[in-house]
């Protein structure tokens, strides 16, 4: 089933809180992520470097043809939220520490992708269709916690895909 990504979450969060703009987290330039794919084993994985310079550091090792992507730094720079259909059908969101450890699922569905912190880090925006697609299919917010796995009915859905012209 081919999908299209809706507008950046990014804009989702601009829109819902009014403030003054800032980078992902304040302070000095911290490390970036970007995905690196293996032709090898066909897996798309996340990696993080300096933002000047080398230490380069994959971060995620799933089984080969997986990918893991779309990532998000948490506004104090701990976390990164990112999609990967590590898990079977589609992309679910997982959180993991800035190191690459402690990798979690997030969502319980089989479609849930491009995670965006909220500039509080209390909540996420992901697009997700609960296995509805395409009438659940939209942008979703919800309060981000350390354990269990969120569902739709712990999920606010914020927008609703376009109908196809």
């Amino acid at each position: 089933m081919h999908r299209t990504r809706l507008a950046s979450l990014s804009a989702v969060f601009v829109l819902v809180s009014a403030g003054t703009a800032h980078a992902t987290f304040p302070g000095k330039d911290g490390r970036l992520t970007y995905n690196r794919f293996d032709d090898a084993t066909k897996t798309l994985s996340i990696s993080s470097a300096k933002p000047h310079g080398p230490d380069e550091r994959q971060l995620t090792h799933f089984a080969n043809g997986t990918t893991a992507q779309f990532t998000d730094w948490s506004p104090d720079g701990r976390l990164i939220a990112f999609d990967s259909d590590q898990a079977g059908a589609g992309p679910v969101t997982y959180v993991m520490r800035a190191d690459g450890s402690h990798v979690r699922q997030l969502t319980d569905t089989a479609f849930s992708a491009d995670p965006a912190w909220s500039p509080s880090g209390k909540r996420i925006a992901i697009e997700a269709d609960w296995g509805d697609y395409p009438a659940s299919e939209g942008i979703y917010t919800f309060r981000f916690r350390k354990s269990g796995l969120i569902g739709e009915n712990d999920a606010v859905r914020v927008t609703t895909a376009a109908p196809d012209a």
